[in-house]
């Protein structure tokens, strides 16, 4: 927050809005690959309100977190042929969950993955630790959204599989492993 009041105070104006694109211009002249050279200063946002509208800027500044990558799509990076917009902005959202455990293994503890793809590592020394699972292509979260998909963790859809819960207590790491059947609902411990 201090951030935010040290801009304001320096003339920065914050727009809750939703960015839906980007008034692209060309400027008539060519880079040495024959491309044509766009500028763009202005953005159409849409207000809370439902309200779309034009806002003019000097300088942008890409620093949307995981939706870095659609805003840059906005801007046709990915779609050029050739040149700096040839290539895509590789940023996609992710889960990453947070577990506080004050009895949990010390932040020297190493990045606990397994072959599913399931991770915990510690998250600096006040016994939080981050956990995940590795998306497969095809479960890539959607970068349209800002909803959370809380099925992320959830079985696959049809197959066996194998979800390894990590437990981490006072007499150190338990790792228990649920195997689930999805099609007809089987469940067991191992």
């Amino acid at each position: 927050m201090a951030f935010k009041a040290k801009a304001q105070s320096l003339g920065v104006n914050y727009i809750k809005s939703e960015i839906i694109g980007f008034n692209i211009k060309n400027t008539g002249q060519t880079d040495s690959n024959g491309n044509d050279v766009q500028t763009c200063n202005e953005v159409i946002i849409r207000e809370s309100d439902g309200t779309e509208k034009c806002v003019t800027f000097g300088t942008g500044i890409v620093c949307c977190g995981a939706y870095s990558g659609l805003i840059a799509r906005y801007l046709g990076y990915g779609s050029h042929k050739s040149g700096v917009r040839s290539v895509a902005l590789p940023i996609e959202p992710r889960y990453v969950y947070v577990i506080h455990c004050n009895d949990g293994p010390n932040s020297e503890s190493p990045l606990m993955f397994d072959t599913s793809g399931v991770y915990i590592r510690p998250e600096g020394k006040g016994g939080n630790y981050l956990c995940s699972r590795c998306p497969e292509e095809s479960e890539e979260p959607n970068v349209d959204s800002l909803e959370v998909d809380e099925s992320f963790f959830e079985c696959k859809s049809s197959v066996e599989i194998l979800i390894m819960t990590i437990s981490i207590g006072a007499q150190g790491l338990v790792v228990t492993a649920f195997k689930w059947h999805r099609q007809s609902d089987r469940q067991s411990w191992n």
